[in-house]
């Protein structure tokens, strides 16, 4: 895709795995948005109490090519915090957070990857979703969606029983692993083991560095959400930009096998209300 996640989501996308100095840039930028388009590449520098070579390393890592390319896409970002400062509801707020992570989620993830990650589950021996928390919600809720499709699947949230389970995945089979942080070691432990059995991984995480990343095959993301949100508890906004990159690849799945998920679904529905009349009679 050509369009890039907007400077702030950048920086709060990649903010743990900067180092120490590049932080201060990244906190100089997030507090100083209005100023950031006013300085020279020095001026920045001195203000961030770093190096030149640091800030320059800094803007590289966000993806921009030189001091003026970020100045400009900072720039565009006092516009968008105005508009939002001007609406205090909050279910105005909360609905124009969610199209904006779920906008900057879009961003983050290449077609081709998404598209290869189907393919993974389409020829999958076995597709375990695994996740731990408000994440395990998330990966119930895609695990019954491939399921209700004819994609036989399981879902593991518990944390014992993903240690076990992982035991028993090997070559041929795929694991899609949720964590918003891509740091739990409760979920990095089984990955790690699947992994080294030879089964296929698709992650799926806020952050473009993370542990778990390591052992993804291919890795997915999502928009970190607001910061103030993240500091005290995203709620919904967690569950629901995760969700929307899974059912992305639900999506892609059922645009290729359009008939058969009809025809699933409706069989899965007629045993529903079967099972709805015979509780009445």
């Amino acid at each position: 895709m050509n369009k890039k996640m907007s400077t702030d989501l950048l920086i709060k996308s990649n903010y743990k795995n900067l180092t120490k100095s590049e932080k201060k840039a990244a906190d100089y930028t997030l507090n100083n948005i209005n100023k950031i388009y006013t300085l020279t590449l020095r001026q920045f520098s001195n203000n961030s109490g770093i190096g030149e070579a640091t800030t320059m390393r800094f803007i590289k890592k966000l993806g921009y090519a030189n001091f003026a390319e970020f100045k400009m896409a900072v720039a565009a970002l006092p516009l968008k915090d105005k508009e939002q400062s001007d609406n205090h509801d909050p279910m105005m707020e909360f609905q124009n957070d969610i199209n904006e992570i779920t906008n900057q989620t879009l961003l983050a993830n290449d077609r081709s990857l998404l598209e290869k990650a189907v393919d993974y589950i389409e020829d999958a021996n076995h597709l375990v979703f695994m996740g731990h928390g408000t994440s395990g919600y998330v990966a119930q809720m895609i695990a019954y969606f491939f399921n209700r499709a004819g994609r036989e699947c399981e879902d593991v949230t518990d944390i014992h029983y993903s240690e076990i389970r992982s035991v028993f995945l090997k070559e041929g089979d795929v694991l899609v692993a949720i964590s918003w942080s891509g740091d739990n070691v409760d979920i990095i432990g089984p990955v790690k083991r699947a992994k080294e059995n030879g089964c296929k991984i698709i992650t799926v995480t806020a952050y473009k560095t993370t542990m778990l990343q390591e052992f993804a095959d291919i890795p997915l993301f999502h928009s970190p959400g607001p910061l103030e949100h993240r500091i005290y508890g995203a709620g919904m906004r967690n569950v629901m930009t995760q969700q929307f990159v899974v059912e992305l690849l639900y999506i892609i799945y059922k645009q290729r096998h359009l008939e058969e998920v009809i025809n699933n679904q409706e069989l899965t529905a007629i045993s529903t209300a079967d099972h709805h009349t015979i509780l009445k009679g």
